[in-house]
């Protein structure tokens, strides 16, 4: 079994006034680091890697990137 750890710093944030709702950050996180809350979308940031893959998805705009907090 292969582990992963966190190779990046970075981890997604979500503009609650851009997000629209539409799901479509979810079904491409490989990491199920996403998910709906109240009608937009929410991240787990213990879950989230940090690859960008949702940023590239989302057609508003809402998801960035930002340097993660270290523990």
């Amino acid at each position: 079994m292969q582990v992963l750890e966190r190779v990046g710093i970075e981890s997604s944030v979500v503009d609650p006034d851009k997000c629209i709702g539409c799901g479509a950050c979810i079904e491409h996180c490989v990491f199920k680091a996403r998910s709906i809350v109240r009608d937009k979308c929410a991240v787990d940031k213990e879950k989230c890697f940090g690859c960008g893959l949702c940023t590239t998805v989302c057609s508003t705009g809402a998801v960035r990137l930002i340097r993660a907090r270290s523990h």
